[in-house]
C-alpha cells in the first residue's frame, strides 16, 4: 500500500515538473503571482499576443504586444507600456519595459520571469 502511495505521488510531482516543448504547445492562459506589495499579472493569446499588468501599491502598470518563441522552453515578450508616465511622475515612477523581455517556461503552469515565478491561475 505504501509503494503505491509512493509510486503515486512520484509520478504527480514529476509530471508538474517536466519540461515543456513550446514548438509542440504553447500553454497559452493567464499566470499571476501575489504578495502583499506586488502583483503581476501575464495573458498570453493564441494569437500570438500578450497583455502584462503589473501592481503596486500606488502604481499601475500595463504593458501588450507579441510574443514569439525562443527556444523549446522560452518565450521573448515584445511590447510597449500602455499606460506611459509624463511629467513630474516620470521623476519617480519608471514606465514598464516590455521589450525583449525573456520568459522561461519550467512547467506547463510555472514560468520564470526575472528572479520570481509566475504561476498559471485557475478557473
Amino acid at each position: 500500500m505504501r509503494i503505491i502511495i509512493l509510486f503515486t505521488i512520484a509520478t504527480t510531482l514529476l509530471s508538474s515538473c517536466v519540461a515543456i516543448d513550446l514548438n509542440k504547445n504553447t500553454p497559452t492562459g493567464r499566470y499571476n503571482i501575489k504578495d502583499l506589495l506586488h502583483y503581476e499579472e501575464l495573458e498570453l493569446k493564441p494569437d500570438s499576443t500578450f497583455n502584462l499588468i503589473e501592481k503596486q501599491p500606488h502604481r499601475i502598470r500595463e504593458c501588450e504586444g507579441q510574443w514569439s518563441i525562443k527556444s523549446k522552453n522560452e518565450l521573448v515578450l515584445n511590447g510597449a507600456d500602455t499606460k506611459p508616465v509624463f511629467g513630474a511622475d516620470s521623476l519617480f515612477y519608471e514606465r514598464l519595459d516590455c521589450k525583449n523581455l525573456l520568459l522561461k517556461f519550467e512547467s506547463k503552469n510555472k514560468i520564470r520571469h526575472k528572479t520570481y515565478y509566475l504561476k498559471r491561475m485557475r478557473k
